[in-house]
């Protein structure tokens, strides 16, 4: 979708998870009293857990960077649930504050184009090559060309 969003570090600009990573717990949930009275702006963002926190054996903990140049604390995680500032309790509570992320579209500024090439070619045999298409098939030229190969031409590819 063109509306998807991706999270990354603020300070180094790692990709460090998406939306479709957010858990939504702001529908369904019972909100609890709160000390100073709930707010209407969630602080936290919380996630599921994602391969590039690795093993998280304690109850809690804290995040940081996974950019090894970068390191810096992103996060933090409390496997029991903490309560979010707009009152609810999410658990597994797995947040990164506003504050140390960026909120950035997700859509890229060049298509990916997939070109498809037969997989054999012979002395002889007539080539048509296809038109390029972008990541949603959408094409690019409206024209294929059509020749036939001579046996220098003729390469055979494995891909």
């Amino acid at each position: 979708t063109g509306d998807s969003k991706k999270y990354t570090c603020k300070y180094c600009s790692r990709l460090l998870f998406t939306d479709a990573d957010i858990i939504d717990h702001t529908s369904d949930s019972k909100k609890f009293k709160r000390k100073g009275g709930p707010s209407s702006f969630c602080a936290t963002i919380y996630v599921n857990q994602l391969g590039w926190m690795g093993d998280l054996p304690e109850n809690e903990g804290k995040f940081n960077c996974p950019n090894e140049k970068c390191g810096k604390k992103l996060g933090h995680y409390v496997w029991s649930g903490a309560q979010c500032s707009c009152g609810k309790w999410v658990v597994p509570a797995l947040g990164f504050p506003h504050a140390r992320v960026d909120e950035k579209k997700a859509t890229s500024a060049t298509p990916a184009v997939k070109i498809v090439f037969p997989q054999m070619v012979t002395p002889g045999s007539t080539v048509t090559k296809p038109s390029a298409t972008t990541e949603t098939g959408k094409l690019m030229s409206e024209t294929s060309e059509t020749s036939t190969i001579t046996s220098t031409e003729a390469v055979t590819k494995t891909e």
